[in-house]
Order: C-alpha cells, then structure tokens, then sequence
C-alpha cells in the first residue's frame, strides 16, 4: 500500500563532543549552579547511537503548536509508523511532516494545525514515508 524509503547509506559517525553542565538550568526560580560539566555526543543522544536517522529543516506552519518553522526534525528511516505517528513523507514529488493516520476510510496526513485539511493518500498517489520523527531541535537564530 505504501513504501518505506531505506536510508540504508546513513550512518553515524560523530567524533565531537559538547560540553553539557550537570547541574539543572532553572526555567522558574533559579537554581544553584555547580560547575560540573560532562561532554555530550549529540549525535548519540539524538539517534541512540542507531543508524538510518535523517535531519529536515521544517518550514510552514501546519505542525503548530508541536513543531514550528524553522526546526529541525530527526526521523528514524528504519521503522514503521503507526496510527497517530509524526512522520515526514513524500507525496507526489514533495515532502511534508505530518500525522499518519490509518483508518478504515484509508490512509491520511493530518496537520497538528486545524486551518489544514487531511490529505487523502490514493492509490494513485506516488507516496513513500521517508522515516517517523523521533524528535526535533527548535534552532532560534536572530
């Protein structure tokens, strides 16, 4: 019915660190601070230290409030989505992240942000899920 795209040529191989404090940065009142820092893969963090995850830099707004123009999505190219998964795709030559949902009606990408309709996948579609998104990275640059 769909087909997985197998991102079988990534792989990880990060070699650099970054420092990362121990103690806890305070969002509400502040916190003591220790100087104890340890040093972080990111790369490790984010894929588990698995192979097959791909990076997409997100425009539009149709994810608000999850995920906003401008970030940067991790999507996992070996597995499977299930009903109500974020996932990036490609539908007929374009990419979008979206909800997957599977119904008894069929197969639908749904937007977190209502002022979008669902689109339908047909057979007709030329439709392949590129990965199902792990997580994201809000990057703010001024």
């Amino acid at each position: 019915m769909y087909n997985f795209h197998n991102g079988s040529e990534i792989a990880p191989n990060s070699n650099k660190k970054m420092p990362i404090a121990l103690s806890a940065l305070a969002a509400g009142d502040p916190a003591e601070v220790f100087e104890d820092y340890d040093l972080v893969d990111l790369n490790e963090l984010i894929t588990g230290g698995r192979e097959g995850f791909m990076a997409y830099r997100v425009t539009g707004d149709s994810m608000l409030e999850y995920i906003k123009p401008g970030y940067i999505v991790f999507a996992d190219t070996y597995c499977a989505p299930s009903h109500g998964d974020v996932i990036v795709s490609r539908i007929n030559g374009k990419n979008c992240v979206k909800i997957f949902e599977q119904t008894c009606n069929g197969l639908y990408l749904v937007s977190a942000n209502k002022s979008y309709e669902p689109i339908k996948i047909r057979k007709s579609d030329d439709f392949y899920i590129l990965g199902v998104v792990r997580g994201h990275l809000a990057v703010y640059r001024k």
